[in-house]
């Protein structure tokens, strides 16, 4: 990534952390550390590896357990919203053209973000998905799984920090985008740019 993508990536997290924790927010420098780490780790591991890890080294910063499992789910899923918000607007200026698939995968991806949404919103959606969770016979899992959604729900009173941190994902995808677009002329490809604006966040959400 550019060299701007990921302090940005890292910030967002600060901000997720800070709005269910400010008396426990962590040193900027340390939260920056674990986001460069656990970047790393997702390239040998698949991407829960990475996220599992930011939420274990933010809970030795002091930050609580469920608080840190929620920043990370919670920025996961607003990656995933904002690379689909980019895709969709791009899509419309490429109606014309035949993508297949892309718009189904939009709409895929689309649906498990509406249900996390909803379970930040809604106590009721919220308590249906703790409910699937505890059909797992594991009375510890239980216990996490009330835990983590609590926590999530929290960010429901956070709006300008949910606002902010997803106006820092979008231009993280805008970048890459960007990145991408340089790295296809470089190779001497005469794609223009709305083609990789529409093409690239679906191949990263299909990834």
């Amino acid at each position: 990534d550019p060299a701007m993508i990921r302090p940005l990536a890292g910030f967002a997290v600060l901000v997720l952390v800070g709005a269910l924790g400010p008396g426990t927010r962590p040193p900027l420098g340390s939260v920056m550390q674990i986001f460069f780490v656990s970047s790393f780790v997702g390239n040998f591991l698949p991407s829960i590896g990475g996220d599992v890890y930011r939420a274990y080294q933010l809970a030795r910063l002091g930050v609580r357990s469920s608080e840190a499992a929620a920043s990370v789910l919670m920025d996961r899923i607003v990656g995933v919203l904002s690379m689909v918000m980019v895709a969709a607007v791009a899509l419309l200026f490429l109606r014309d053209l035949e993508l297949p698939g892309g718009v189904p995968m939009l709409v895929i991806v689309t649906a498990p973000c509406a249900a996390a949404a909803a379970a930040v919103f809604s106590s009721g959606v919220a308590g249906r998905l703790v409910a699937i969770i505890q059909l797992v016979p594991i009375a510890t899992v239980h216990s996490a799984a009330r835990k983590l959604m609590d926590a999530i729900r929290r960010y429901a009173t956070h709006h300008g920090a949910l606002l902010g941190v997803l106006a820092l994902s979008v231009v993280v995808q805008l970048l890459r985008v960007v990145q991408a677009y340089c790295l296809g002329r470089a190779l001497d490809l005469t794609l223009p740019m709305i083609f990789y604006f529409g093409f690239f966040p679906v191949i990263t959400l299909s990834l």
